[in-house]
């Protein structure tokens, strides 16, 4: 049997990549060496089939296996998002109707934060033009839809009970006391919590500063050069990165984002367990 047993599922700009990280190097736990499948979000992939999906997961001898594609939370039914995106609709339906009796965990980030995360890397890997401020691109990528985690995590628990999710907050749990975190996913998954990972506080992908990733979106080729010349470059080490970095979101556009949430994750507490941080600032 090659099926998944587990899936990270979100969300994007949360530390998921951080997450599969920590999984993988578990003895009793395997994941695809692709990090994002999109086999449930895209129509391109899911019409591969699922003989092709759990192709991935051949080679895993270990019980528990899944993967890590963020995107698999955002359950938006825009139909202008949907195209954009290529995506399957009803994304819980489909994975429950083949896996009802997998485990997901869910890290959930500042809504305000992670959009302008997004906005960010979308400006550096070429999808935005740096010239379009975050408000006038709000509507594209789910720049501001993904972080309606009420809907989409509601839509979920119509599918699957909800001790089938581990819920961690990205500020609290992801970007502080990791240990503990590492020990509570470990736990969920019903794996030894006494192994200890390598490079457990090791950040992944920072910014790069608004220089940089508008140089990246004019010469995407220096991507390829830089990884050639330095796979291993610390981002936090970039020369002049602070000296040459400007605001990507002013502070009338981030009052702006905020006021777009507003009321927009109040019942979430209820959903999750408990209330985060930020939730109060949008109220």
């Amino acid at each position: 049997m090659c099926r998944p047993t587990f899936l990270v599922i979100g969300t994007q700009k949360a530390g998921t990549t951080w997450i599969a990280d920590m999984l993988r190097q578990h003895s009793s736990v395997c994941m695809p060496e692709k990090k994002e499948i999109h086999f449930f979000n895209k129509k391109r992939n899911y019409k591969k089939g699922f003989e092709w999906y759990e192709e991935h997961f051949r080679s895993c001898n270990a019980p528990v296996r899944g993967e890590a594609t963020p995107n698999y939370l955002w359950t938006s039914d825009d139909p202008h998002e949907i195209q954009e995106s290529g995506r399957t609709n009803e994304i819980p339906k489909i994975v429950h109707d083949t896996y009802p009796d997998l485990k997901f965990i869910v890290s959930l980030r500042d809504p305000v934060e992670r959009a302008i995360s997004a906005y960010r890397t979308l400006i550096r890997g070429g999808y935005i033009s740096p010239r379009k401020s975050i408000l006038q691109v709000a509507d594209r990528h789910g720049i501001l839809s993904m972080g309606e985690y009420q809907t989409h995590i509601e839509r979920w628990l119509n599918h699957f009970p909800r001790s089938k999710f581990l819920f961690l907050l990205f500020e609290e749990e992801v970007k502080g006391n990791r240990n503990n975190t590492i020990k509570r996913m470990y736990r969920f998954l019903d794996v030894n919590d006494q192994f200890v990972p390598e490079n457990v506080d090791v950040r992944k992908h920072p910014s790069l500063g608004s220089f940089y990733e508008n140089l990246l979106y004019y010469a995407p080729w220096l991507r390829s050069v830089a990884n050639m010349l330095a796979p291993n470059l610390d981002r936090d080490r970039i020369p002049f990165r602070d000296l040459l970095d400007q605001p990507a979101v002013d502070n009338e556009e981030r009052s702006k984002l905020c006021s777009y949430f507003e009321g927009r994750n109040q019942r979430l507490g209820e959903m999750i367990g408990r209330q985060p941080s930020w939730v109060d600032k949008y109220a």
